[in-house]
């Protein structure tokens, strides 16, 4: 629950700071960011422990290796979407020449 807690409130805190105009803005939504983060580490801890039986350090590494396999991943995957149709969309569209000079 409380790891659940920290990430919602997270995702609240990051998704908020598309609203920042001011530096006390940007500090208090970054205070709470990282508050969150703090929380959410100390519960990761705890529930690896619980979830990982009786030989947390392999839970923890495995769960190490799949995190770090989404980190290559990701990016390869989202470099793939925009490149789909790059053709038609660097072609120049009729009377954008002529109105750029």
């Amino acid at each position: 629950m409380t790891m659940m807690l920290a990430l919602a409130v997270q995702a609240v805190s990051m998704a908020a700071l598309v609203l920042v105009e001011s530096w006390a803005a940007l500090t208090v939504g970054a205070t709470v960011d990282q508050v969150a983060a703090a929380v959410g580490g100390a519960a990761w801890g705890a529930l690896a422990v619980r979830v990982g039986g009786d030989r947390p350090a392999l839970f923890r590494a495995r769960l190490r290796t799949f995190v770090d396999l989404g980190v290559v991943l990701a990016p390869m995957g989202a470099g793939l979407a925009p490149a789909e149709g790059t053709r038609t969309r660097t072609r120049p569209q009729p009377g954008v020449a002529e109105a750029t000079g």
